[in-house]
């Protein structure tokens, strides 16, 4: 459930596993998908972004375990492109980061001093203007059943980044020139879509307890919330909005069902270097278990207790990271001013 560090860049991909994990389709009545004209525009990231693509593609969220966060279609997209054997994904995510005025020298800068000659830079401009940054790797693992093309960041027009990446499987890899053609035909044509992310500041309303209540709260400007809804649990995750070059972009995870799990393990943290901190949270009393890592600039405070919900069996998992003690104090200042309203109130 952890969100604090930036997306990694697709060079990285933690879930690449997961991009080709549906069954192929053969494509009829297509001779050769990377001749085909960009007839079906695809919507990106719920109307982010416009994306011309050949008609047999199809969008589909990665797979996901019933106990674990499904995709969320605000967050990425996954387009499949399939031929016979052959198939093109293009995965689309959004950064959650702002863009900066000197974006490609920061997004090199992303890559150590070893990997920067395995990959070609360049800016571009899309079809309505928008600032581009293409990373096309000069290097290819061949072993891998996704193989990345091409990666490109996109600054949509309220200044936020969308990262999207072209991989192929090993059957697609031996027409690499084509479908080189085909992607860049495909991503030159990005157009903006008509969604921004709402981050300037605002009131909130989400859902929580199994959509049993509504939590409000002011919302700061420069942070942007996200709720997924699994089986049977809520997350709502309040994070802020950095700039590209940020390392830690901190935020709030608020997870209300039955199976809750720390969040310390997964920043290495172990339980005796927790200190304990009393506090209030929807009029409950709790006891916050407070992380710092000066030297990682990590800070997490975090709690699990019984909702306040009677007979649900629901519990609360809360918690907080930053890169600071100070930005962690400013997330609690947003915890503190939330309220709670049953629905039907």
């Amino acid at each position: 459930m952890s969100f604090c560090h930036l997306p990694v860049l697709f060079k990285k991909g933690s879930f690449l596993f997961f991009l080709f994990l549906v069954p192929m389709f053969s494509v009829k009545a297509q001779t050769d998908s990377t001749q085909t004209s960009l007839t079906s525009p695809q919507s990106i990231l719920k109307d982010r972004l416009f994306l011309p693509c050949p008609a047999a593609t199809r969008s589909e969220p990665r797979p996901h375990n019933l106990m674990g966060n499904p995709p969320s279609p605000e967050q990425e997209t996954r387009l499949i492109i399939d031929d016979g054997k052959k198939r093109l994904v293009i995965f689309a995510e959004e950064m959650n980061a702002l863009g900066t005025h000197n974006l490609i020298e920061d997004i090199k800068n992303s890559y150590t001093a070893e990997e920067k000659p395995d990959y070609t830079f360049y800016e571009s401009r899309s079809a309505d203007g928008l600032a581009e940054v293409y990373t096309i790797p000069l290097k290819h693992d061949t072993t891998k059943d996704a193989i990345l093309i091409t990666s490109l960041i996109i600054q949509t027009k309220d200044s936020a980044l969308i990262q999207i990446g072209a991989y192929l499987n090993p059957a697609a890899f031996r027409d690499l020139p084509a479908y080189q053609d085909l992607v860049k035909n495909i991503l030159h044509a990005v157009r903006s879509g008509t969604r921004s992310l709402p981050y300037k500041a605002r009131k909130e309303a989400l859902p929580l307890f199994g959509n049993l209540s509504n939590l409000l709260f002011p919302c700061p400007d420069n942070f942007i919330v996200n709720t997924e809804q699994g089986y049977d649990f809520n997350v709502t995750q309040i994070r802020r909005l950095p700039p590209i070059t940020y390392k830690v972009s901190g935020g709030i995870v608020i997870y209300s069902g039955r199976h809750p799990s720390l969040m310390a393990p997964e920043y290495q943290f172990k339980p005796e270097q927790a200190k304990e901190k009393s506090g209030l949270f929807l009029k409950t009393k709790i006891k916050w278990a407070v992380y710092t890592d000066k030297k990682r600039k990590i800070c997490l405070q975090e709690t699990i207790y019984d909702a306040p919900a009677p007979n649900t069996g629901l519990k609360i998992h809360l918690a907080l990271v930053a890169a600071s003690e100070k930005e962690l104090a400013e997330l609690l200042k947003i915890v503190e001013n939330m309220g709670l309203k049953t629905l039907g109130e």
